[in-house]
């Protein structure tokens, strides 16, 4: 006589892995998915602006050597007027100088406040961020997601392509799996 019980036993299991996979690849893809959407820390964005900062400035001492240059080059300049007032400005002017200088109009005020105001600018942005109210909970370092994230999808890649062996077993054997 056909052992039925058995069946049923191996067919329990069977599912009981199968299950279990998929129970853990979900646990695994909200934890990556929570990773993805977690707020940032105050640090992290303490650091962007202190980056955003930097590159603003480095711009405008680069805008600001430039339009010096033609007081190094032609030293008759320093005693013209006219050039010193289209060369010498610390915030631009809202109009084109055309081949007079780089600055451009009034884009140029972030530049111009970060490179001459610099520590005092950080230190208020910091404050600022600081005194936030309201910050998310559950807030990760932007430092360590990618690695989080990226263990996480190879243990999901893992789980996924035993989930698929299993299933792919189970159809070799006329068996249709859900």
């Amino acid at each position: 006589m056909f052992d039925f019980l058995s069946l049923k036993k191996t067919l329990a299991n069977f599912a009981g892995e199968l299950g279990g996979l998929r129970s853990q690849i979900e646990i695994l893809q909200r934890q990556r998915e929570d990773i993805v959407n977690a707020p940032a820390t105050r640090e992290d964005v303490k650091a962007m602006v202190e980056k955003w900062a930097a590159g603003k400035s480095a711009e405008y001492v680069k805008q600001l050597q430039f339009n010096m240059q033609e007081f190094v080059t032609k030293p008759e300049h320093l005693l013209n007027a006219q050039t010193i007032e289209n060369r010498m400005t610390l915030f631009g002017k809202s109009r084109q100088l055309g081949d007079l200088g780089m600055f451009p109009g009034p884009e140029l005020d972030d530049r111009a406040i970060c490179c001459l105001m610099g520590p005092a600018l950080i230190t208020s942005l910091h404050a600022a961020i600081d005194a936030m109210e309201n910050w998310p909970k559950g807030s990760i370092p932007m430092s360590g997601r990618a690695k989080k994230i990226s263990d996480l999808d190879n243990k999901i890649d893992e789980l996924s392509q035993k989930e698929s062996v299993l299933v792919s077993a189970a159809k070799d054997a006329g068996v249709r799996v859900g």
